[in-house]
């Protein structure tokens, strides 16, 4: 009876106690997501899918209510696909094709899937920030490229966690601009690799505006996006993130 009084006692006085202060590796990482935060974010992309036997490139505009977690995506072009739709809200995703006039909600089974043929996945529209919030991470490594310091963060999940990956190795700049990341599946095999590029400031930030999405090992397949035009904090339509009404699929 004393021993379980004393575990209880232990436990209450755990949760008085100020939580442990980040480390260093969660510290660079916080601030890399600092980089694209905002309460309202409105972009263009272009984004380039290569595979051995076709190519196409899509334009897309993308709005975000960061605040409430939701994200609208459009497609612009190529003419065939204009008007595709994705719509975010909180851990909800559903997709809207106009000339079929139907709405698909994405499903847990579909997180998987290439979006738009390319080498992101749905998974990676949802579950953006999972990368910090889902693993611990430390650092493993440190160099300096081009007169600055390059640390190397391996993030494992954490127990229980709902998340895809096995392990994931990033290399980060120490002015926190993410140079590269690379993806290990359960089994701890690498499948996939972005590489960032092409960094460019927009006021106090300091972005990537290329993104190469490779998959592992190299087969002649890749996804570059590449961030034509972003603004942060915009006044949105009270109607820009209105639900895809069931009507329009039918």
């Amino acid at each position: 009876m004393k021993r379980a009084f004393l575990f209880l006692l232990l436990a209450l006085l755990a949760g008085l106690l100020p939580a442990a202060p980040p480390g260093e590796a969660e510290v660079l990482l916080e601030r890399v997501r600092a980089q694209h935060r905002a309460h309202t974010v409105a972009s263009d992309l272009r984004i380039g899918i290569e595979r051995p036997d076709w190519q196409r490139t899509l334009k897309v505009h993308m709005i975000e209510d960061q605040d409430r977690r939701r994200y609208r995506s459009e497609v612009l072009s190529p003419r065939k696909l204009r008007g595709t739709l994705f719509l975010r809200e909180g851990q909800r995703l559903w997709m809207y094709m106009p000339k079929l006039r139907r709405r698909v909600t994405i499903s847990p089974a579909m997180m998987l899937e290439p979006w738009m043929g390319s080498d992101l996945t749905n998974q990676d529209l949802l579950q953006a920030d999972a990368i910090i919030d889902d693993y611990n991470h430390a650092i493993v490594a440190r160099t300096t490229e081009n007169g600055m310091e390059v640390v190397t963060i391996e993030s494992l999940p954490k127990a229980d966690a709902p998340v895809v990956w096995g392990r994931l190795e990033q290399r980060i700049r120490s002015d926190a601009v993410p140079l590269e990341i690379t993806y290990y599946d359960r089994h701890g095999t690498a499948v996939r690799r972005i590489e960032f590029d092409a960094v460019k400031r927009f006021g106090e930030r300091k972005l990537p505006t290329l993104w190469r999405i490779v998959p592992l090992p190299e087969s002649g397949k890749r996804t570059e996006l590449r961030l034509v035009s972003i603004a942060f904090d915009v006044p949105l339509p009270e109607d820009a993130f209105r639900e895809i009404p069931e009507q329009e699929g039918r």
